[in-house]
């Protein structure tokens, strides 16, 4: 009897380049002479912080002005919308009046008491 072949036979790839390839794969990468040196850190901070500050001042300044109107935009809609509202429970109102709808007269109106 023949023995099956194994998935690395199958491949041709040698059972123990396969672990080798693996160990150098989970192997930590060597660190560059760079990170190995200290590194006077306070620089890199001074100038992180100049240029954060630059850019949060015309951050700043871009979303201040457009704050100003969409909040004067907002109040119109809510305004437009609630005009609208009104206008539609009075139609409702109106409407149940000429059908003589004394129950949906009664709610509509105490609906537009409440609201006014």
């Amino acid at each position: 009897l023949k023995r099956p072949e194994t998935s690395s036979e199958k491949s041709g790839i040698d059972l123990k380049q396969l672990n080798h390839m693996v160990q150098d794969s989970l192997r930590d990468p060597q660190l560059d002479e760079d990170e190995n040196e200290e590194v006077d850190e306070s620089e890199y901070l001074s100038e992180l912080m100049s240029l954060t500050k630059d850019s949060n001042n015309e951050i700043d300044k871009k979303t201040k002005e457009p704050e100003k109107s969409n909040a004067s935009n907002l109040n119109k809609e809510i305004v437009e919308l609630l005009e609208n509202r009104l206008k539609l429970y009075k139609q409702g109102l109106n409407e149940a009046v000429e059908v003589n709808d004394t129950s949906r007269t009664r709610r509509s109106s105490k609906v537009l008491i409440a609201r006014l």
